[in-house]
C-alpha cells in the first residue's frame, strides 16, 4: 500500500464548529467512529458507524470489509468524516489509535476513495463533547444507510444510476417482494438493456432488505 498513502497535504480536518455549519446547511457525510470497540459502546456522536482503526492495521474482518466497501460506495457522493478518541493535526494521543485514522484513510484511499472526500474532526470525541456535544449508546447508533445509487455502486452497476435517478430504493424492495418479474420489465422500461444486469440488480436488491 506504500504507493497509495495519502500525503500530509492530503489529509482534511474538520472542527466541530465546521461541522455543526455542515448539519446545518444538509451537507451529505457519514460519520466514521474509529476507537475500541468498549469506547464505541460507551457512546458514539449521534448516526455515527463503527469502523475501528486497528481493523485497518492488524487485518480486516469480514464486517469490516464489508463496511469499507459500503463506504467506498458512499463516497461517491457523500463525505467521510473521521473520529477518534482525540485527534489533533492527524496525531493521537494514545498509542492505541495508530497514527489516529491514518491506516483508515490509506485504506480508503487505496479502495478508491479521494482524499478530498474524507476529513479528521479535529479533537474527536472529546472536542465533541467539549462542546456540548452528546453521545448516543451504541445500540441505537444507526448502521450507514443504503441508498439505491450507494446499492449501485456496491454492485458495479453504477453507471445506471442516470437511468434509475427517479427510483428509490424503497420502491424496488416493494417491486421486487410483489413480483420479479414485473420488477425485471420495470427495469428493461427505464432502459437497463442488459438481461444480466437487470437480475443482478433484481438480486441484489433482494438482499438489501436485510440490511
Amino acid at each position: 500500500m506504500a504507493n497509495y498513502q495519502l500525503t500530509t497535504e492530503q489529509l482534511n480536518f474538520l472542527t466541530v464548529k465546521q461541522l455543526g455549519e455542515w448539519q446545518s446547511s444538509g451537507r451529505q457525510y457519514i460519520l466514521v467512529d474509529t476507537r475500541a470497540r468498549h469506547e464505541f459502546i460507551q457512546g458514539t456522536i449521534p448516526s455515527a458507524v463503527w469502523l475501528p482503526a486497528t481493523e485497518a492495521r492488524g487485518g480486516q474482518s469480514k464486517a469490516s470489509q464489508e463496511q469499507c466497501s459500503s463506504l467506498v460506495a458512499h463516497a461517491a457522493h457523500s463525505d467521510l468524516v473521521f473520529v477518534s478518541a482525540t485527534c489533533e493535526a492527524g496525531r493521537p494521543k494514545r498509542e492505541s489509535e495508530p497514527a489516529c485514522v491514518a491506516f483508515t484513510l490509506d485504506l480508503l484511499f487505496f479502495m478508491g476513495v479521494l482524499s478530498e472526500r474524507m476529513f479528521q474532526l479535529l479533537g474527536g470525541v472529546e472536542a465533541w463533547t467539549s462542546a456540548g456535544g452528546v453521545l448516543e449508546p451504541a445500540a441505537t447508533a444507526i448502521t450507514t444507510r443504503v441508498t439505491l445509487p450507494s446499492l449501485l455502486e456496491e454492485a458495479g452497476l453504477g453507471h445506471l444510476a442516470q437511468l434509475l435517478q427517479n427510483e428509490t430504493l424503497e420502491t424496488c424492495h416493494e417491486l421486487v417482494a410483489n413480483s420479479r418479474i414485473a420488477f425485471l420489465n420495470r427495469l428493461k422500461g427505464l432502459g437497463v438493456v442488459k438481461l444480466a444486469e437487470r437480475q443482478k440488480l433484481a438480486t441484489v436488491v433482494a438482499k438489501s432488505q436485510n440490511r
